[in-house]
């Protein structure tokens, strides 16, 4: 099988899960940088989380160290205090693309961290108290790839492309910010969707490894709502006999969105796809394993948003010791949280009530994003 991605060598990697974890090390991240760090998100909140960073992230600031923040403008709504405490504070900030009376805009989607240090983290989970969790209550389900390394570089690049073509231009000193060699041996590769500068590769290698596969796929997807492109290569896939298990929401932050990938139970149950639901608590997660050799995390959901609407950061990871143990870490989250979707219980508990809620959310939930992304400032023709 030929891998998507151009592949960097020499660095460590470490998945994280949503939770307290996660947000040690972020702030980790952010206390040991000593020249520059960068922070994208689609939600910074206000709550105890959010203005822990944000407290951080101004201390930082305060020792000398270039802070370049970035959050979506339909995500996130920092008040004029918080944003007049950051600025005053020396943060660079900067609000994506604010949403303008029907204008919605292309939405930033990243959840990444680069320091100076040579470490990042790139996933799915925002800066919030329910991707964090508390005592009596469980984190939304979500990862992030820990990576230490030359992968860096390319994720710095990223970044500050972004913040160059975006806003006013900061002189970035290059030789200040190449992070140290982490001695790893894991090969790593970045991917970007945005289709407004024509790229498509995060969505190009699901499609590509989905059809490649030859063994198993595992996949874990919130706001599941794949185009017929995805759709058929998974069929095709399952036709050929590749083991094909799907992790999806039992209970949803958007409930029509839930409903609407639940039309979607009857196809997958006929293409022999086994699916389980993460009941405990809403799924967030965005990870693909595929024949335990390969795996990707980021930021991309498998829907049109995520292919024409959102700009999205992936990582891909080419390690067959790291894939076994991606994958059974997932398995052993399903084992301890997740239900599995019986053929014969589902049939027998569908109603044509259910039925016809679940349909009219699917093509409700479709036209919703074609508005949308009808409605983007630099719209172009989706297919």
């Amino acid at each position: 099988m030929t891998w998507p991605g151009t592949y960097s060598s020499g660095n460590k990697t470490a998945l994280l899960q949503s939770g307290e974890s996660f947000f040690v090390q972020l702030l980790q991240l952010i206390h040991n940088s000593r020249s520059w760090i960068h922070i994208q998100t689609y939600i910074l909140e206000e709550d105890a989380t959010g203005n822990e960073v944000l407290h951080a992230l101004i201390d930082a600031a305060q020792r000398g160290i270039n802070v370049y923040l970035i959050t979506d403008g339909y995500g996130t709504k920092l008040s004029a205090p918080t944003v007049k405490k950051l600025r005053a504070g020396g943060v660079f900030y900067r609000n994506f693309s604010p949403v303008r009376w029907m204008r919605v805009g292309k939405r930033l989607h990243h959840k990444v961290v680069v320091t100076d240090e040579g470490k990042a983290l790139v996933g799915g989970i925002n800066i919030a108290d329910k991707y964090r969790g508390k005592s009596t209550e469980k984190p939304w389900l979500d990862f992030a790839l820990l990576i230490q390394g030359p992968a860096c570089n390319q994720i710095r690049e990223v970044c500050e492309h972004l913040w160059q073509r975006r806003f006013r231009r900061i002189h970035f000193k290059h030789a200040d910010l190449k992070p140290s060699v982490a001695g790893g041996d894991i090969p790593v590769a970045l991917s970007v969707n945005n289709w407004y500068v024509r790229k498509s590769e995060v969505s190009g290698a699901y499609e590509h490894i989905i059809h490649s596969a030859k063994e198993e796929l595992l996949i874990v997807a919130s706001y599941f709502l794949p185009g017929k492109s995805i759709r058929k290569a998974l069929a095709q896939a399952a036709a050929r006999g590749v083991k094909i298990t799907v992790l999806l929401s039992g209970i949803s932050d958007v409930p029509m969105v839930n409903r609407a990938t639940r039309y979607l139970y009857d196809w997958l149950l006929r293409n022999k796809i086994t699916i389980y639901e993460w009941c405990p608590s809403v799924l967030h997660g965005k990870l693909m394993v595929a024949d335990r050799e390969w795996f990707t995390v980021g930021s991309y959901n498998i829907n049109r948003l995520s292919d024409y609407g959102s700009i999205e950061l992936n990582i891909h990871v080419h390690h067959a010791a790291t894939a076994v143990s991606v994958q059974q870490t997932i398995e052993l989250i399903m084992e301890h949280g997740a239900e599995k979707v019986k053929a014969e219980v589902y049939a027998h508990e569908k109603s044509v009530l259910k039925q016809l809620m679940n349909f009219a959310s699917y093509y409700f939930i479709r036209f919703l994003l074609k508005l949308f992304l009808r409605m983007s400032e630099d719209g172009r023709k989706v297919t």
